[in-house]
């Protein structure tokens, strides 16, 4: 597939960059990440390495069992928001070894840094073009943009999809990395080649994985404790990483295109497509901003993907000032729940509204 290309000059992103790029330059700070991020990663990767240890040792009630195992999906997630996803963007430290290192966190977590590193490029390059971007491209069980194909059973998929996000960490570890391995491909895509190094990395870390999530502890716990533990911290897991990612984009009144196989021309600029295709949520609760990364500041970690998240807040009075000056929407719900609920929403009216009846997204290269 050739490539879709966006408008080229933009006022809005020249004003907007400069704005903030001043902003760190008259602050005398960095854009990567500082102190707090590194106390961060240290306090949740501790966390997740004594529960790990406490589940395997330690003789426990079942319901401390249960409770144990569903915060250890809980800070699995948040290392995954708030850490790994910094070092993917080259943002958690000014140090490129440092990052391809901490990046490699996910890997620890049974996923492959590699593939999400370019997965996660085609969804900031691409975002919310249907062809494009393989976050909205989960499953043929899921509708969720108007240009992509209607199947009768999606009226029921704003019901069903509490059964399917609680297993898309397993899925995503035991399914869809080995899918993107052996096609050689995200979406329509190609991967670029894998060397030796990241092949070895491939299968060395999901071997690491099955050792130490799987064989381990039903060694040690045997097979039904196991089990049951297993399913519980990946459920939780999979359920907060799929809300969350959700959350900034497949909600009401963010944008979608469709990408054209002989490639086209989007109507606007890279810069406002983002903001156009990307929602906030939650930005006054400083809990989830520490939880998750600054992924509730969707519209501005789009835009300065290279800013670590510690800075959103401060620099997201500069993207909505600018936003305001140039007639650009700023996509915001007050709370999580607000934007959880509009989310259900959409699935909603994208199962019972067949694109036939509403044609009502541009088409890239239309």
């Amino acid at each position: 597939m050739n490539k879709t290309v966006f408008e080229k000059n933009s006022p809005f992103y020249q004003v907007l960059k400069a704005r903030v790029d001043t902003y760190f330059r008259q602050n005398a700070i960095a854009k990567t990440g500082n102190g707090q991020l590194w106390l961060k990663a240290a306090l949740l990767g501790g966390t997740a390495v004594v529960l790990f240890v406490v589940l395997l040792l330690v003789p426990l009630p079942v319901w401390v069992q249960l409770v144990l195992s569903a915060t250890l999906g809980l800070v699995l997630a948040g290392i995954g928001f708030a850490i790994m996803h910094d070092a993917c963007h080259y943002s958690f430290s000014s140090s490129r070894r440092v990052n391809d290192l901490v990046v490699l966190s996910l890997n620890a977590l049974g996923g492959n840094a590699f593939l999400f590193r370019q997965k996660h490029q085609l969804h900031h390059s691409y975002t919310n073009i249907d062809g494009l971007d393989d976050d909205i491209a989960k499953s043929p069980l899921l509708r969720q943009c108007d240009v992509q194909v209607w199947k009768p059973m999606h009226r029921y998929q704003h019901w069903y999809v509490l059964l399917l996000y609680p297993f898309s960490g397993i899925f995503w570890i035991t399914v869809f990395d080995f899918t993107k391995y052996f096609k050689g491909q995200i979406s329509n895509m190609p991967l670029r080649r894998m060397n030796r190094t990241e092949h070895i990395l491939f299968w060395a870390s999901k071997a690491f994985y099955f050792f130490c999530y799987v064989g381990l502890p039903i060694y040690l716990l045997g097979f039904n404790n196991w089990l049951v533990g297993y399913l519980v911290m990946n459920m939780v897991m999979g359920l907060t990483l799929a809300l969350v990612f959700q959350l900034g984009h497949v909600v009401e009144h963010t944008q979608f295109y469709q990408a054209k196989e002989e490639g086209g021309m989007l109507p606007v600029h890279w810069a406002e497509h983002e903001v156009q295709a990307s929602a906030n949520f939650a930005l006054n609760n400083k809990l989830v901003t520490w939880y998750t990364g600054g992924l509730n500041y969707q519209i501005e970690h789009h835009l300065f993907p290279r800013v670590s998240h510690v800075h959103y807040p401060a620099i997201s009075k500069l993207v909505q000032q600018t936003c305001r000056e140039y007639g650009l929407p700023y996509f915001c719900y007050p709370t999580f729940t607000s934007a959880v609920q509009s989310h259900f929403r959409l699935l909603r009216t994208l199962g019972n509204t067949p694109p036939a009846v509403t044609p009502t997204t541009a088409l890239a290269g239309a």
